[in-house]
């Protein structure tokens, strides 16, 4: 549905009852976020605004990006026996989640055919976390019991100090918590853009995995793929206006929708002039019994892309370390240290190390220090040689040793800057810096572009040393840092020129192609 109204008007229509309608808490629990501090308000704003440029730049998304993993942890909060759930049974919820997010559900064939062409798969896995923030191994699972017999979308279960367990860093991980919800409450998640401490979702233990405690009509797991749907700005498919159809959910492949539906609807069911296809009621994110839900949109999985990238409100959970697991304790693998930098003379510079006791190589992963991805480097012996660095410009850097017994944690962050000064276009006035890593390139590189001010369009043409143009791309309203990646991936070995050009000024650079 398209539209843009006012964030702080959505609020959350709650259903009659648990066991007979689905009751979703995130809309009320954003409704006091933005009323506790309003100036989470703005942050919203900014991040629709990011979302919609991602869109309008990757209007079918980005074919060429690979699936990011999601570490979670699930913080099981319980007052009696039977809400301390099975490991089993939180497995179970993760497995859901894995199918209804890259669209390997087993029931989305049942899925109206009109419906099935605008289907999404939003290129997100999730696994229990296997690294805790210490770097230690965990089984990405936290038990907690408390004198607390029931929760609200309060936020008190996220608070050990109340009752709960505190959370793991926001920025690497996805806390999920599993407790007694009352007021029939089935479960409620952050939106991007509030507080770090209470970030993540809240589930009930009667509606959590498909097994054990997990009630009908609820026991598909499905109310964490909703709830997380709104951890990853996904708004309820009916826009949270019910009874007058001109609610938005930001999304333009969903159709308007009249209110929430309950239960399993027959198909179609008709409102507004959705005619005559109807409600898209199977949808994540509407309301209906968890055997019923069977799909994202392709737009829907957009907006969840838009999170993992340079800017996104999300980025950092993209490159978190916490599904990697730690060298096992016998023949553990050491951390590298005393990391030092040689003479940098850009574009160059040597990076070493000190060896650590039975490592057969080393990962060096290194970026502008103002760019969220990380270029990497395999090294055999505690050095390595970079080279295509960009002058005057600050990298940070850290190495993980790898041994037969696994991979160590990464080393501490360290920072160097190149000789020189950073080289960039000017644009009536706007200072425009460029940056591409890694160089050399087995294919893919990013084009890091800088701009003081709005930038109305960059584009980008690449050529072989012959002329042939081989790679087209233009970037529109740029203004501050973005990264976007090129793949050049299937050209020949070589040399090849990067026309950088913003209308007025034009810039080449050269990139090697391994």
């Amino acid at each position: 549905m398209k539209g843009f109204f006012s964030l702080l008007l959505l609020f959350c229509l709650t259903a009659a009852s648990y066991g007979q309608h689905r009751q979703c808490g995130s809309m009320e629990a954003l409704d006091q976020m933005l009323r506790d501090n309003p100036a989470i308000a703005t942050t919203r704003q900014d991040i629709e605004t990011q979302t919609a440029r991602f869109i309008s730049l990757h209007p079918t998304g980005i074919s060429s990006r690979s699936t990011i993993t999601i570490p979670v942890v699930v913080h099981v909060v319980y007052s009696t026996s039977a809400q301390n759930i099975s490991d089993a049974q939180i497995q179970s919820q993760i497995d859901i989640l894995n199918a209804d997010y890259s669209r390997s559900n087993v029931n989305w064939s049942s899925t109206p055919a009109v419906f099935q062409p605008v289907s999404g798969s939003t290129g997100i896995q999730f696994c229990l976390a296997k690294r805790d923030p210490e770097g230690n191994a965990t089984t990405g699972i936290v038990r907690t019991q408390t004198s607390a017999t029931i929760f609200s979308t309060s936020n008190s279960v996220k608070y050990t100090a109340q009752g709960g367990d505190d959370a793991w860093p926001a920025a690497s991980y996805l806390n999920l918590w599993v407790c007694n919800l009352g007021n029939a409450l089935l479960g409620y998640g952050q939106f991007p853009g509030g507080a770090s401490e209470t970030d993540g979702v809240v589930i009930n233990y009667t509606a959590f995995g498909s097994m054990g405690t997990a009630l009908a009509p609820y026991d598909k797991g499905r109310t964490a793929t909703h709830e997380i749907g709104h951890w990853m700005n996904l708004y309820h498919i009916w826009g949270n206006t019910s009874g007058d159809c001109s609610g938005t959910d930001y999304v333009d492949d969903t159709p308007p929708q009249y209110s929430e539906n309950f239960g399993c609807p027959a198909f179609p069911h008709v409102s507004c002039t959705n005619a005559p296809n109807g409600d898209m009621f199977m949808n994540f994110m509407d309301y209906t019994d968890d055997a019923c839900m069977t799909m994202f949109t392709a737009g829907q999985a957009l907006r969840v892309q838009s999170l993992f990238v340079t800017g996104g409100a999300r980025a950092s959970i993209a490159s978190s370390a916490g599904c990697v697991p730690p060298a096992s304790a016998s023949g553990a693998c050491g951390t590298p240290a005393a990391l030092t930098s040689g003479t940098v003379a850009s574009p160059t510079d040597t990076i070493q190390w000190s060896a650590v006791s039975g490592a057969t190589s080393y990962i060096l992963e290194y970026k502008p220090s103002a760019a969220a991805q990380w270029a990497n480097a395999t090294a055999s012996t505690p050095a390595k040689y970079l080279t295509g660095l960009v002058p005057g410009t600050t990298y940070q850097y850290h190495v993980s040793a790898v041994c037969p017994t696994g991979s160590s944690a990464y080393s501490a962050i360290r920072s160097f800057t190149t000789e020189g000064t950073a080289t960039g276009l000017t644009d009536a006035g706007v200072q425009i810096e460029y940056t591409i890593y890694p160089n050399p390139t087995h294919g893919k590189f990013q084009l890091m572009i800088a701009a003081a001010d709005r930038v109305e369009q960059v584009s980008v043409r690449i050529s072989d040393v012959l002329g042939n143009i081989v790679h087209e791309e233009a970037f529109t309203h740029i203004n501050g840092l973005y990264s976007y990646q090129i793949d050049m991936t299937g050209v020949a070995t070589g040399i090849y020129n990067v026309s950088i050009s913003d209308g007025i000024h034009t810039e080449v650079r050269k990139v090697m192609v391994q």
